[in-house]
């Protein structure tokens, strides 16, 4: 340690090849720091895309749908009891079923998506 004290105390100042390698070095470190700032701005900005788009999605659905009861429209109770399903659950080797009945439907707008959703038994009986 002593050596390395006495070696670098004669010295003043850094020479014009140790200015460049530092440079070149805090120029490599900045290009990837940059790099990196403009990916993670481009996934922000593909993120909020997406986050929009299900956004409008689900706007639309719940505006189109507005979860009409039978009550209000027959003709949904109708279609409603078309698409009824009745689903059973078991337990392991036989023991403690239930059944479910229910309908399932899907709902599309324009190239956003598709939200695919089940109704409850309650809205099959007008």
């Amino acid at each position: 340690m002593k050596k390395i004290h006495r070696l670098l105390q004669g010295r003043k100042g850094m020479t014009m090849a140790e200015v460049l390698v530092a440079f070149a070095i805090f120029a490599m470190l900045l290009l990837m720091f940059q790099r990196t700032v403009t990916l993670s701005s481009h996934v922000m900005q593909s993120s909020e895309d997406v986050r929009r788009q299900t956004e409008r999605l689900y706007d639309a659905f719940y505006q189109q749908t507005a979860y009409t009861t039978p009550a209000q429209s027959p003709e949904l109770a109708e279609e409603k009891k078309e698409k009824a399903q009745t689903y059973t659950f078991q337990g392991e080797s036989g023991s403690g079923s239930f059944s479910l009945q229910t309908y399932r439907d899907s709902f599309t707008e324009g190239d956003d998506g598709t939200v695919h959703y089940f109704g409850l038994r309650e809205d099959l009986i007008p």
